[in-house]
């Protein structure tokens, strides 16, 4: 290929020329200035997707939680006929109060609240 001007060019050859580079060089500001306005609305929208996105997975995990409230099988203990049997109580001398008397009373009291929690 052979250079555009390879000889001598007259002016009106090399305005041509220079008139070429102009344009392209316009045309190429142009496009850049459009590029840069396109990735600006897509960051924006690709912004507005995570949001959206992140909304969509909690409401989508509230869901599942209150689904597994609502729906969640009963525990074996519950049931009327498995209810466990009260600790046997021993009445100690009330005199002293005894070791075996403070557990008693401790065994009652997770009784009563374990039964209070199943209800």
């Amino acid at each position: 290929m052979e250079p555009a001007c390879s000889r001598p060019c007259s002016f009106t050859t090399q305005g041509t020329i220079i008139d070429r580079i102009d344009y392209n060089i316009s045309t190429t500001a142009v496009l850049a200035d459009e590029a840069r306005r396109e990735l600006v609305e897509a960051n924006k929208s690709h912004k507005k997707y995570r949001t959206k996105l992140c909304i969509l997975l909690l409401i989508a995990i509230s869901v599942a939680l209150l689904l597994t409230i609502l729906f969640r099988p009963k525990s074996r203990g519950s049931s009327a006929g498995s209810q466990v049997a009260p600790p046997p109580t021993s009445a100690p001398s009330m005199a002293q109060p005894s070791a075996i008397n403070v557990v008693g009373g401790t065994v009652q009291l997770v009784y009563e609240l374990a039964r209070a929690a199943a209800t």
